[in-house]
C-alpha cells in the first residue's frame, strides 16, 4: 500500500493517469455515440458512463505500471552488450544510406504501382484536371497540385496517350515521397544511432499499406504530407544545429509550399506563433528565429496565393467549411427536435437552409456535405450577425445536440473503434477507409485515362482491405488504420515532452496538433486529411 501511495504522489503518475483518462473517456463517450446516437443520456446512463470511465482508467493505469515494472526488470537483467545494439559510428556505406533507403522503399512500392497502373485517379484529382482544362480554376483546390496534375496529364495528351501522362504523375509523386521518406529514415538513424528504431521507421515507410497507396493517389494530401514531414525535420535542425542563411530560406520556402498544398495548414502556423513566444520566452534567440520563420512563411503564403488567384482568375468558394459545424448542428436539431421547433425557428431555418424538413432528411452524422448544400449563402451574406445570433440561440436551447453533432461528424478522429470514417459513402463499393475507385475523367476515348492492372489480384486485395473495409476484421492490428490511433500517439508524445520539459520537441508536436485541430472543423473525418500526421509520427 505504501508503494501505491508513493507512485500516486509521483509527478509521472499525473501524466500517465491523465493520458489513460482520455483513452477511457473516448471509449465510453465514443461507444455511446456509435451505439446509441448520443453522448449524454439520462441520469442513470450518465452515472453508469462515469463509473465505466473510472474503472477503465484504473485498469489502464494498472496495466501501464505492470508493463513498466516488467520493462525495468528486463533492463536490469541485461548487460550493456545485451542491450539494443547501436549502429556503428563509422561505416563505409554510411554515405550511401540515403540511396539504399530510397531503393528499399521504392522497390517495396513497385507491386502497388503495377497493381493500380497508371494511378489511383480518385478524390479531387479528376475534378482538378477537368475544371482546369475547361478554364475553370477553383481556388478551393491546391494550386501546385492542380498545376502538377494537369501539366502531366497534358504531356500525355501531346503524346496521344493521357494514360502515360497519369503514370508519369504516379512515378513523379512516388519518387518524391520515397526521397522524403528515405531522408527521414537517415535523419532518424543519425539522431538515434539505434538499429531497431531505424529499421522500424524504414519498414513503416516501405511496407505500411497507406504509405504504398497514397503516392499513387491524385490527392494533394500526399505531397502535403511529405512537405509537412520535411518542414518538421528542418525546423528541428534549425533549433538544434548551427545554420546558414540558406537554411532559413529553405525552411521558409518549404513552409510556403506546404501551406499552398493545404490552406488550413496556415491556420496551424498562425496559432503556433503565440505558442512559440510562450514556450521560448526565456530563450530569446531561438524565439526570434522561429517567429521570423513562421511570420515570413505566413506572409509569403498570402502573397503567393493571392498572386496565383489573380493570375489564374480563380473563383473563391463560399465559406462552406466555416459553416460546416452550424449546418450539421441545425440539421441534427431539425431531425431530432422537429416537433419542438417554434414557428419562428422554422421560418429562420427555411430562410437560411431552404426547408427545415429537407434539412432533417439529408442530415448524416458523419458527413456535412449534404447539410452544407442546403445553405442559402446569399441570405447569410445579407446579415451574418443575425445568422450567427440565431444558430447560437438554437445551440443554447439544445446544447447536447450541438455537442453530439460536432463529436459525431469528426468521431473518426477521436474514437479508436469508430466505424463512421470508413463509411462516408455507404453506397460506393470502392469508397471505404480509402477511395480506391478510378475516375477516367472524360467520356471521350482520346481524353479518358485507361486503368490496366498488371497485378489484379493485389489490387483486389487492397480494395477488399481498404475500400470494402475488411481491415476491420483483423484483430487488434486494425487500429493501425484508424486515424484516432495517431491522434493519441501525438497526445502521448506531447505529454511526454511536457513531462521531460523538452520544449523543442513540444513546439513541433504542437504544430502537428494545431493542424490536426483544423481538421476537426472539416466536413468529415477521413484518412487523407490527417495523412500528414501519420507520416510525421515516427519522427
Amino acid at each position: 500500500m505504501e508503494k501505491v501511495k508513493k507512485i500516486v504522489k509521483e509527478r509521472k503518475f499525473k501524466f500517465i493517469s491523465f493520458f489513460w483518462l482520455l483513452i477511457s473517456i473516448q471509449f465510453v463517450v465514443g461507444g455511446n455515440l456509435q451505439s446509441r446516437g448520443y453522448s449524454i443520456g439520462n441520469f442513470k446512463e450518465n452515472v453508469i458512463s462515469i463509473i465505466e470511465i473510472i474503472v477503465l482508467d484504473i485498469i489502464f493505469i494498472a496495466l501501464h505500471y505492470c508493463f513498466l515494472t516488467l520493462y525495468n526488470t528486463y533492463k536490469k537483467s541485461k548487460t550493456k552488450n545485451d542491450k539494443i545494439k547501436e549502429i556503428p559510428k563509422e561505416n563505409k556505406l554510411s554515405k550511401y544510406n540515403g540511396i539504399i533507403y530510397f531503393l528499399i522503399i521504392f522497390v517495396c512500392w513497385i507491386p502497388a504501382i503495377l497493381a493500380f497502373y497508371p494511378s489511383i485517379l480518385s478524390y479531387d484529382g479528376p475534378w482538378q484536371i477537368l475544371r482546369f482544362t475547361r478554364g475553370q480554376m477553383d481556388a478551393g483546390y491546391s494550386f501546385p497540385s492542380t498545376f502538377l496534375l494537369t501539366g502531366l496529364y497534358k504531356i500525355g495528351f501531346y503524346i496521344n496517350n493521357v494514360t502515360i501522362g497519369m503514370f508519369l504523375y504516379t512515378i513523379f509523386q512516388s519518387i518524391v515521397m520515397a526521397s522524403i521518406f528515405s531522408y527521414t529514415v537517415k535523419f532518424v538513424k543519425e539522431k538515434t544511432n539505434n538499429k531497431i528504431y531505424t529499421y522500424i521507421v524504414l519498414a513503416f515507410y516501405a511496407i505500411f499499406p497507406y504509405n504504398q497507396l497514397f503516392p499513387l493517389m491524385t490527392t494533394k494530401d500526399t505531397l502535403f504530407a511529405g512537405l509537412m514531414l520535411i518542414f518538421i525535420i528542418k525546423l528541428y535542425k534549425i533549433m538544434t544545429e548551427e545554420n546558414r542563411v540558406e537554411d532559413y530560406i529553405i525552411v521558409i520556402i518549404i513552409g510556403i509550399l506546404t501551406a499552398l498544398f493545404r490552406s488550413n495548414c496556415i491556420c496551424a502556423f498562425l496559432v503556433i506563433v503565440p505558442c512559440i513566444f510562450f514556450i521560448f520566452i526565456k530563450n530569446r534567440d531561438l524565439c526570434k528565429k522561429l517567429l521570423v520563420i513562421f511570420i515570413l512563411t505566413i506572409v509569403g503564403y498570402n502573397v503567393v496565393n493571392n498572386l496565383l488567384v489573380n493570375v489564374t482568375n480563380a473563383k473563391k468558394i463560399s465559406g462552406q467549411i466555416g459553416t460546416t459545424i452550424f449546418s450539421q448542428a441545425v440539421g441534427k436539431v431539425c431531425k431530432e427536435k422537429r416537433e419542438y421547433l417554434t414557428d419562428k425557428e422554422k421560418e429562420k431555418i427555411d430562410y437560411y437552409y431552404g426547408s427545415y424538413e429537407k434539412l432533417a432528411k439529408v442530415y448524416r452524422g458523419n458527413l456535412s456535405d449534404f447539410t452544407n448544400d442546403k445553405i442559402r449563402y446569399e441570405n447569410i451574406e445579407n446579415n451574418k450577425s443575425e445568422f450567427l445570433k440565431f444558430v447560437v440561440e438554437l445551440g443554447l436551447k439544445y446544447p447536447e445536440i450541438y455537442i453530439d453533432s460536432f463529436l459525431n461528424t469528426i468521431r473518426g478522429y477521436w474514437y479508436i473503434n469508430d466505424d463512421s470514417f470508413c463509411n462516408i459513402w455507404v453506397d460506393e463499393d470502392d469508397r471505404g477507409c480509402l477511395e480506391l475507385d478510378f475516375n477516367p475523367i472524360f467520356k471521350e476515348d482520346y481524353l479518358a485515362v485507361q486503368q490496366h492492372s498488371y497485378l489484379p489480384e493485389l489490387q483486389n486485395m487492397y480494395k477488399d482491405l481498404f475500400a470494402k473495409n475488411y481491415y476491420r476484421n483483423i484483430p487488434i492490428l486494425y487500429v493501425l488504420f484508424q486515424p484516432s490511433f495517431y491522434f493519441y500517439i501525438l497526445i502521448a508524445c506531447i505529454l511526454y515532452s511536457i513531462y521531460k520539459k523538452e520544449r523543442k520537441m513540444l513546439i513541433l508536436q504542437l504544430l502537428l496538433l494545431m493542424y490536426f485541430a483544423t481538421c476537426f472543423f472539416g466536413p468529415c473525418a477521413i484518412i487523407r486529411y490527417i495523412y500528414a500526421i501519420i507520416v510525421c509520427i515516427p519522427t
